[in-house]
């Protein structure tokens, strides 16, 4: 359901793109979900950081990014699954002698309000239709 919703958001985005002139020129598609999907993050709220001052960030870092930059950052990005003693991959917190790891899952509110109501709906039909 959640994948859905993402989806209807890059295609809303894709429409505003559209509109108003910014799609990819050279039309094969990818570069506009790209281009949407970059644009859905840096309206994400990020501390106290306004969207006017993203755009000032964002327009002065792209003056600055070139193709060996992004083949770096990308090389470091993929060091992350790698072992290093000086950076620990996990965060690990002690509670009774006991360590937990601090990065699992998490299920959100609004999923679980989803789901609750999915059994209501599932509770109702089946009281209704057997009568027990």
């Amino acid at each position: 359901m959640e994948a859905l919703l993402e989806l209807e958001k890059v295609q809303r985005v894709l429409s505003l793109m559209g509109s108003r002139g910014l799609s990819d020129s050279d039309g094969s598609g990818g570069g506009d979900r790209f281009l949407a999907h970059f644009l859905l993050f840096l309206a994400q709220p990020f501390d106290s950081l306004a969207i006017e001052k993203k755009v000032v960030l964002i327009s002065e870092l792209l003056r600055e990014v070139n193709s060996d930059t992004l083949k770096e950052v990308q090389r470091l990005a993929s060091l992350e699954g790698t072992n290093r003693e000086d950076e620990p991959t996990k965060k690990f917190k002690t509670d009774a002698e006991k360590l937990t790891i601090q990065d699992a899952p998490m299920i959100g509110f609004d999923a679980m309000m989803r789901a609750n109501s999915t059994l209501e709906d599932f509770v109702i039909l089946h009281i209704s239709w057997f009568g027990c």
